[in-house]
């Protein structure tokens, strides 16, 4: 795999790790609309990006991006799925 895919995959993973921290903060009850909302808008950004990289990869990239990063996206999905709904 090429070093620019290589850095790309690492950064990916290390901002899904980033948005996962995010998105505890915001489910905590004390939790603020602005930081709930925040949490989601960096989710929705980083699935935006790594749906763009996995779409410029050979089938062969793909499935190794998948198995290297594609577990910490996941993780993050379900915990984006966990974080209450904002109050109106």
């Amino acid at each position: 795999m090429e070093s620019n895919i290589e850095k790309e995959m690492d950064h990916l993973a290390e901002a899904a790790q980033n948005v996962n921290e995010e998105i505890e903060f915001a489910t905590d009850d004390d939790a603020t609309i602005e930081e709930i909302e925040g949490a989601r808008t960096l989710a929705a950004d980083l699935l935006n990006k790594y749906d763009a990289f996995l779409n410029r990869l050979s089938p062969e990239e793909r499935a190794d991006a998948q198995r290297r990063i594609g577990l910490v996206v996941e993780k993050m999905k379900g915990k984006l799925t966990r974080l209450k709904e904002a109050p109106e």
